[in-house]
């Protein structure tokens, strides 16, 4: 039978030299990710072992082979939500304390297999995912659309911002971190009409400055 290590690590470690991988609240840390190393995230990878909630940072999800480093073949997945059964969470929840372990499941960048394959998986298993996108991707070749979008949310999905163009926002001017943050959010809520509260850092790089800024824009969590 696969371990746990063997069924996360498509998801957990493919972040490699990424310091960590976290979602804030304002004033508290929410959710944490194992530092750095197959060891750290070998010794994560158990409900046993996990004292935060554990994020799953998945992309596309493919049938067949798996090509792309991000990617997560579809039978995989299955095993993942099997796996985790009912010890899924969202950010909005209140994070477990004890040996109680949790897994938040997220999606980044809204590609067409959030939908197409990742909801039908999850509904029959009674589980949520939280799902950032990209607004300037929606509706090209191998992304959501927005009628998706409206979809994943009218399934009790949670939609959060990816920003609007997946820049490095560690690295961008201020003026260009605050359009990226406000833009999107404005978007998402426009075309779902339900606030956003969750904010995805493109490529998982923050800085202290980007992080102060994502909670000036209005967002409650970010990750």
């Amino acid at each position: 039978a696969p371990t746990a290590s063997d069924i996360f690590s498509c998801c957990i470690l493919w972040y490699g030299s990424a310091s960590r991988r976290v979602a804030y609240r304002p004033g508290r840390l929410l959710t944490s990710l194992v530092e750095d190393g197959e060891s750290h995230a070998r010794q994560w990878a158990t409900p046993l072992t996990m004292e935060y909630t554990v994020p799953l940072v998945l992309h596309r999800l493919v049938h067949g082979s798996v090509e792309l480093h991000e990617d997560v073949s579809v039978s995989k997945f299955r095993t993942m939500v099997s796996y985790i059964g009912d010890s899924w969470t969202l950010l909005d929840d209140a994070p477990p304390s004890g040996l109680c372990g949790r897994w938040l499941m997220t999606f980044d960048d809204g590609n067409d297999s959030d939908a197409e394959v990742a909801l039908p998986i999850l509904a029959e298993a009674g589980a949520k995912a939280v799902f950032f996108v990209v607004t300037a991707w929606i509706g090209k070749k191998g992304r959501l659309d927005w009628n998706q979008v409206r979809n994943l949310h009218a399934s009790g999905m949670e939609i959060g911002s990816h920003s609007v163009t997946h820049p490095d926002l560690a690295a961008s001017k201020c003026d260009v971190r605050r359009r990226e943050l406000l833009a999107s959010r404005e978007i998402i809520e426009d075309k779902i009409g339900a606030s956003v509260r969750a904010f995805a850092f493109p490529f998982g790089l923050v800085s202290s400055a980007a992080l102060r800024e994502v909670h000036s824009a209005g967002y409650e969590t970010c990750c």
